[in-house]
């Protein structure tokens, strides 16, 4: 079984934080599928050897909007209204 550091790296994770920006590489990428979610999406990425099925891995990202803002309903905006 491959393990996380075969597929995605996500070393030097905090640095990211500080620019705001995050790269994940993945090695050995085969195919991802988006799947819409009420709260947001799901991206599941296949990586791997593709002709050994123990040698594959689904690595799953769960992105979900903030509590009580979707925007499908509301876009997201920095002009808040201030009463």
């Amino acid at each position: 079984m491959m393990t996380d550091d075969d597929c995605i790296k996500l070393d030097k994770y905090i640095d990211d934080l500080k620019t705001g920006t995050r790269t994940i590489k993945v090695k050995n990428y085969i195919n991802y599928q988006i799947e819409s979610h009420e709260n947001g999406h799901n991206i599941l990425i296949l990586t791997g050897d593709e002709k050994k099925l123990d040698r594959v891995v689904v690595k799953r990202f769960e992105c979900r909007w903030p509590k009580n803002r979707n925007p499908k309903n509301t876009p997201f905006t920095n002009n808040e209204k201030q009463i």
